[in-house]
């Protein structure tokens, strides 16, 4: 059975301090953020990325609405991306970061003194 992909979310008209964030997840899915800053909102010819801070979960950043990443969760979501790959291989020199535009992997990869 194939995932459900995010759908974009709605952000209200109120101003950013009172704004929620809801991004709908599947059917019947959904989780919102109450937006107490709003730090970026452009949009390029490619994507919309707005970063806002949030109630509960910190610094949120987004692509088109989507959740990319949020300060809460991303030390968990970049410690098992780099240190369990990194001590199951036991010595690793070199390493290869596609993608990665918020520098978490990369920070985690140079705390092992073996990373150059």
């Amino acid at each position: 059975m194939a995932r459900p992909q995010p759908q974009p979310s709605k952000t209200s008209s109120r101003k950013a301090s009172e704004s929620v964030q809801v991004e709908r997840l599947h059917q019947g899915y959904a989780q919102s953020m109450e937006i107490t800053k709003l730090l970026a909102d452009e949009k390029s010819k490619f994507q919309h990325i707005r970063i806002f801070d949030t109630v509960a979960n910190g610094r949120v950043m987004t692509l088109d609405d989507i959740v990319q990443i949020t300060s809460r969760d991303e030390s968990a979501y970049a410690d098992m991306l780099t240190h369990l790959p990194i001590l199951e291989h036991g010595k690793v020199e070199r390493v290869m970061i596609v993608g990665g535009g918020d520098l978490s992997i990369a920070e985690e990869a140079l705390k092992h003194k073996t990373v150059k």
